[in-house]
């Protein structure tokens, strides 16, 4: 029920991406193409156990993975071919009824807004990190004070 005593409910639905939108993790799949997925498993461990801090290991396996941007648009497509079941038909009835609906992510924009395309999420609703590449698509950066990293 979106709507009670004619009264709209929810003005706005936030989603995250992997694992709620998507069934993957997309850094998880990024690595694996990376050929880094043992690598970063056991970061992803080690801060999961708080051995080190979330802040630190969301920079340092962007360094051992070094993503490039092509591998980003095969994470894109990877979200989209592990859509959650009824996804697409959810986001369509909360817009139907006049919900705003985003996707808020500590994942990367650039894997993210495809997937956002394919919901028919628009783009400016789409709050993660963007990645930087160089011209020949090899990884840069991220801009570190963005709060999701």
């Amino acid at each position: 029920m979106l709507h009670k005593n004619n009264q709209l409910l929810y003005e706005r639905i936030i989603f995250d991406c992997d694992s709620t939108l998507s069934t993957i993790e997309g850094i998880d799949y990024l690595a694996e193409i990376a050929g880094k997925g043992s690598e970063v498993a056991d970061l992803t461990s080690k801060a999961m156990n708080g051995e080190v801090k979330f802040e630190d290991v969301f920079a340092k396996r962007l360094d051992i993975i070094q993503p490039r941007k092509e591998q980003l648009q095969m994470v894109g497509q990877k979200y989209i071919e592990t859509v959650i079941p009824d996804a697409h038909n959810t986001i369509d009835v909360l817009q139907k009824n006049e919900v705003e609906v985003y996707i808020i992510s500590g994942g990367y924009t650039q894997a993210i807004l495809p997937l956002a395309k394919f919901l028919g999420i628009n783009e400016k609703n789409v709050f993660a990190v963007d990645l930087a590449f160089n011209e020949d698509g090899s990884y840069q950066g991220f801009d570190s004070s963005n709060p999701l990293t």
